[in-house]
């Protein structure tokens, strides 16, 4: 079974420059998908869970 944690951020930008700076990998940088309304990204935590990073857009 698959799982993953969504963190709710104000700004995912930040939120994952933050991380970053902090050492932290990212899976993928923060993107608004086609659909909008939202920017995501994701990395793994150090024993491999995905973790989103999300903003609610608007």
């Amino acid at each position: 079974m698959a799982a993953a944690v969504v963190v709710q951020v104000a700004d995912c930008r930040r939120a994952c420059a933050d991380l970053v700076s902090a050492g932290g990998e990212l899976l993928t940088e923060p993107v608004e998908p086609e659909w909008g309304g939202e920017v995501r990204a994701c990395l793994r935590d150090p024993d491999g869970h995905l973790i989103e990073i999300n903003e609610t857009l608007g």
